[in-house]
């Protein structure tokens, strides 16, 4: 969560205002035996299925223990701010007003700075360079990914033959990454024809093949963290120290941490097949001249994106868990109460189904 400063009229809410990505799937994603895209498939119908909202706690001094929340696509937002925290929405300025400035971090299923960064700048918004906190260095390194693959689809897109150490093919490859960018120049209307785009599908296939890019690499980068939680499950250690004093509730304990982890195992396992279609349309296209798996991971990036957007945010947060409970216990051991709640935490981070409690 991130806080954000907002124009105030009326009497203010004196506590933090936190905004959160919330899920709002109709299904229970982590249930499926598989993910899939396209025609038929169980998110096309709600293309962003990830809400963002203004977090309200009830106690200021304990954030954590419970509060309101308000979502910025749910009926009669603005009388709920109003409402529940004094706060009357500018509408107009130069940085885009608080309310544009809200509905542009709806755009995206997480808020990781290269995200919210990329849409920003898209929407051509001022801010200030540090509220990211995102290096040029680590930019780069997710650019890179898109970089290293547009190489192999120059020749192709412009009807050329490709030469990876051309630096003709090197110059196309950072106009065409530019264009990802920004796809008004004229590098994405080459693109768009070659991969048969249709013009107003334009800025999703860019935005979705952007998002499944930094999800791919944000999945790298917390790839030991994930395979420790695997093995954790696995082991003794999610075993409770004090077992023996509980063992009449030990059955219960391992029927939960089997729902948990089988949770947990398929929200994996599918993203991963996620990133194994993505290579797959890459390979098929350079090895093959296939377009045709490309294309159709491009045309559905858009899906994939989202759906990435909470799978790799429950998975991070559910290593996140088990990191901060670790550093917290004597030898990485806990007790029953504490592997209980632990297994709670995880189960609703992994939750997905839409919401049916929102005020009117």
């Amino acid at each position: 969560p991130i806080r954000i400063p907002l124009q105030r009229k009326y009497q203010p809410f004196s506590g933090p205002r936190r905004v959160g990505v919330y899920p709002n799937f109709e299904i229970d994603i982590s249930e499926l035996d598989g993910f899939y895209f396209g025609e038929e498939s169980p998110f096309q119908e709600n293309d962003r299925p990830v809400e963002t909202g203004i977090y309200i706690p009830d106690d200021v001094e304990r954030v954590a223990e419970g509060g309101s929340a308000i979502y910025l696509r749910q009926r009669g937002y603005g009388r709920l701010l109003r409402g529940m925290m004094g706060l009357e929405l500018n509408l107009e300025g130069p940085d885009g007003g608080d309310l544009q400035r809200l509905h542009l971090l709806d755009t995206t299923p997480s808020l990781d700075p290269f995200l919210l960064k990329d849409a920003f700048d898209r929407s051509k918004f001022t801010y200030t360079g540090s509220i990211f906190d995102l290096s040029a260095e680590e930019e780069f390194e997710i650019k890179k990914i898109i970089i290293e693959r547009t190489k192999k689809i120059v020749g192709f897109a412009l009807g050329g033959n490709e030469t990876s150490d051309s630096k003709k093919d090197e110059r196309s490859s950072k106009r065409f990454v530019d264009a990802i960018w920004d796809p008004s120049l004229p590098e994405a209307r080459v693109f768009v024809e070659a991969f048969r785009i249709e013009a107003d599908e334009v800025d999703k296939v860019f935005s979705g093949w952007k998002g499944v890019s930094y999800y791919q690499y944000s999945f790298s980068s917390n790839i030991n963290g994930i395979r420790e939680l695997s093995a954790w499950f696995r082991s003794n250690q999610s075993r409770p120290l004090d077992a023996a004093a509980n063992a009449s509730y030990m059955e219960n304990l391992e029927m939960h941490k089997r729902q948990v982890f089988g949770k947990y195992e398929r929200l994996l396992k599918n993203t991963i097949g996620v990133f194994r279609e993505y290579d797959a349309a890459y390979t098929t296209f350079y090895n093959d001249r296939d377009p045709l798996p490309l294309r159709e991971f491009l045309r559905t990036a858009q899906q994939r994106y989202w759906v990435l957007g909470f799978a790799c945010s429950a998975l991070f947060h559910c290593v996140h868990i088990l990191e901060r409970e670790r550093s917290q216990a004597r030898g990485g051991r806990f007790t029953f109460d504490q592997i209980s709640e632990i297994l709670t935490r995880m189960m609703t981070t992994m939750g997905s189904e839409v919401r049916t409690d929102l005020p009117g």
